[in-house]
């Protein structure tokens, strides 16, 4: 997979600033519409409310010092289609005029509307103008995560780092996907430590485990899940293939590896490399597929129990 830099602000993070903005709004409304055009009060407001953001405070402050403030205060009693053009046409004129990148104007004046209580409009222009990419990294919750694939009004995401780390089940035990205790606590712990409006935005899919290619181990039964790991399969669709999958490693008979290794690695935060899990069967059903700290993918896989496989979630969020 490419990589990719991650942009100052994309559409995932600009419709997940909701929950930072709430003390902003409920200032202004204690100061009120004048607030908009007191230009000394609202520059200390923003700065300090959004100090630790010095892109977006200081995009703020520029806008605030030519009046842009002013101008969006005055949008306030047109109808949302008038609202939406013109702040459209102040986004396009502010960057034209100081050379400033689209998504950052955005971030900023998307800020200012919501604090004023335009809330909805200006991120429909944004979904349109600047949807995220395949191998972009975005941030979601607490995560960074990279997007794999876009569909429907929804970004597939995987975990860029690991979230923990965990057995795939606390017994040793035969047992498929659907009854391991890594995939209830995904969809339980994992998924509450999300904020409301968050867990709003992450889709329940019908996720399919198919037998291990190599060994024929059973996948189990079909599940749906808000939160998941990929599979061999899907290992291998996002991250390279160079046909180990079907004609089978000449050097290992319980690896892949390839090339794609590289794009596979995790590391931890003292720069070490981890293995993560898969949820694809390895080579018995006391075995659960993997990745190695090398990158091979490990179609054999690792007992259930083993207690230090990395977790690196994945889920559909919609856009």
């Amino acid at each position: 997979m490419r990589e990719c830099i991650a942009r100052d602000c994309t559409a995932i993070e600009v419709l997940d600033i909701y929950h930072q903005l709430h003390t902003f709004s409920k200032h202004v409304q204690t100061y009120g519409i004048s607030l908009y055009k007191d230009t000394w009060l609202l520059q200390n407001l923003l700065s300090d409310m959004f100090s630790s953001n010095k892109k977006l405070r200081n995009t703020l402050k520029i806008m605030v010092e030519n009046g842009v403030a002013a101008k969006i205060a005055d949008l306030l009693p047109f109808d949302e289609s008038r609202q939406n053009i013109a702040l459209w046409q102040i986004i396009n004129s502010f960057t034209d005029e100081y050379g400033i990148e689209k998504s950052r104007a955005v971030e900023a004046i998307h800020t200012l509307a919501y604090g004023i209580g335009i809330n909805k409009n200006i991120l429909k222009g944004l979904v349109a103008e600047n949807p995220p990419i395949v191998g972009e990294i975005l941030s979601f919750g607490n995560y960074s995560w990279r997007v794999l694939a876009i569909k429907d009004g929804k970004v597939l995401v995987l975990c860029e780092n690991i979230v923990d780390k965990q057995e795939y089940h606390t017994e040793l035990e035969i047992l498929t996907w659907s009854g391991c205790s890594l995939r209830k606590y995904l969809n339980t712990e994992f998924y509450e430590s999300f904020l409301p409006t968050e867990r709003e935005r992450i889709t329940e899919t019908r996720i399919i485990t198919r037998n291990n290619p190599w060994f024929g181990t059973k996948g189990g039964d079909d599940t749906n899940d808000f939160i998941f790991l990929l599979s061999i399969e899907e290992s291998i669709m996002f991250f390279g293939d160079s046909g180990q999958l079907k004609s089978k490693n000449p050097d290992d008979e319980y690896c892949i590896d390839d090339k794609y290794n590289i794009d596979r690695l995790v590391k931890a935060s003292d720069g070490s490399t981890v293995w993560w899990w898969l949820r694809s069967p390895g080579l018995d059903a006391i075995r659960t597929a993997s990745i190695l700290g090398s990158g091979k993918i490990s179609i054999r896989g690792d007992l259930v129990n083993g207690m230090h496989g990395g977790i690196r979630p994945s889920m559909w969020i919609k856009i």
